[in-house]
Parts: C-alpha cells; structure tokens; sequence
C-alpha cells in the first residue's frame, strides 16, 4: 500500500473536486456535520460517523458547499489489495479507535516527521483492520437475527442446522459458530427453548389438545415433547396448564 495524500479539513466548507475518473482509492472520514459525494453518478451522502470508499477507476465528483463540516481524506494505492473490500457508503463506522488514530496521524503531519507518511501508512492500515473487524461484527449480527427469523417463522416443523444453512447461505458450522458466540447458546437449544415458549402460550390460550400442540410445533414424537417440556419447566404440558390457566 502507497499513501498518496492525507488531510484533515477541520471545521472548514468541504473544497469542490471536479469530475473526473481517479487511478487511486479514497477513503473519507466524516467525522463533524455532512457533505455529498457523486461516485459513478450515484449521490451518496455522508453524516457524522460515516465513511466513502471510492475505488480506483470510479468517476468521482463532490461539489462544492458553504457548510462547515470536519473529515478526514486518505488517497492511497492498493495494488496487494489489502482486504479493502468496503462498499461505496459506509455508515457509523467511526468509533474511538479511528478517532485516536486519526489524532496520531494529525500529529505527524503537524511536527513533519521525516518518516511521516509511513507513519500514516501503517495508521491507514490499521484503521482498515478496525474497520473490517466493525464490519465482520455487523455482519455477524444480521446473521443471528437471521437465523432467529428463520426459527420463529418455522415453528412448525424440525428444524436442522442443515436448514439453517440453506436459508442463511452460509455453512452450518459457520451459523452454529456465529450463534453460540452472540447467545450463549447453540442454535438447536434456541430452537428447543422458543418452542417451548410458544408451547407455553398454547397451553393458556387455545382449547388444544396436547398432542395437537406438539405436532404444531414440529414435534414427531408426543412423548419426547412432554419430556422437553418437564425438563425446561419442571411440570408436564398438563399438569402446567391446569396449574396457570385459571
């Protein structure tokens, strides 16, 4: 990687950059107040915390504006491409760490350190690793929440960690390894535990027979139902349901 340019443009109006296709990569930090970008004649617009990546060989164009904003521009090559794979707009990426760093890299600049711009070479690498570690997080994220969709739109029937897989698009073993970090749990204790709940409700709320009510939950066997239900409640289907339906 070769930084081509640094700057911090601090409390100033954002300086026009005329339209035209660029042969390095650009990465912009929004840190105080908003401005908009034109990549590929797409508008994308920067808030507080965002961030634009704009790869070498995209039609970049950002107009001018009066508003007094704080951002921080790295221009750089890439020719290892060192994992930079970041969509154009990046929103509320910017957290403490890009924060100090980018204090560090204000600081070589101002005291013009012979070696400055590897300095700043290595922090742009490093806000790079902060960023992708953000990025895997919120990805890891939306996975869970997918898979906890998943489960609770098909309660109905066995769910498998092979089913997990083919509707989140990634490996079960992956999913069980996201899932378990994030819960605590594995994905079939999930799946055991929300059916039991909703088995729960059913028991209070609707005239269902026992059995009824594990075949609705994807139960094939009536007595491995009950079974799960006394070890996660301490009572039998029946005996909870006489005991709280009043």
């Amino acid at each position: 990687m070769q930084l081509l340019y640094y700057r911090h443009n601090k409390n100033n109006p954002c300086q026009i950059i005329d339209r035209r296709r660029i042969s390095f990569n650009e990465l912009t930090f929004m840190l105080e107040g908003s401005m908009d970008y034109y990549v590929d004649g797409n508008k994308y617009t920067l808030s507080s915390g965002d961030a634009i990546f704009i790869k070498s060989g995209s039609l970049r164009h950002r107009p001018i504006s009066t508003a007094v904003c704080d951002y921080v521009s790295f221009n750089f090559t890439d020719e290892q491409n060192s994992g930079t794979d970041f969509p154009i707009l990046i929103n509320n990426i910017v957290n403490g760490e890009i924060r100090h760093l980018i204090f560090c890299a204000d600081g070589f600049k101002e005291k013009q350190y012979e070696n400055g711009n590897a300095l700043t070479t290595q922090i742009l690498l490093c806000i790079i690793d902060i960023m992708k570690v953000l990025r895997r997080r919120d990805e890891e994220s939306r996975l869970v929440t997918k898979i906890k969709k998943y489960i609770s739109e098909h309660l109905d029937r066995k769910i498998t960690l092979k089913d997990i897989g083919n509707a989140t698009f990634f490996s079960p073993v992956y999913c069980e390894t996201v899932f378990k970090k994030e819960t605590g749990i594995p994905i079939i204790s999930y799946v055991t535990d929300t059916k039991i709940e909703e088995a729960k409700l059913m028991l209070l709320e609707y005239p269902m027979s026992i059995n009824k009510i594990s075949e609705a939950l994807g139960f094939e066997d009536l007595n491995y139902f009950i079974r799960v239900f006394k070890k996660k409640t301490g009572l039998t289907p029946l005996r909870y349901r006489k005991q709280f339906c009043k």
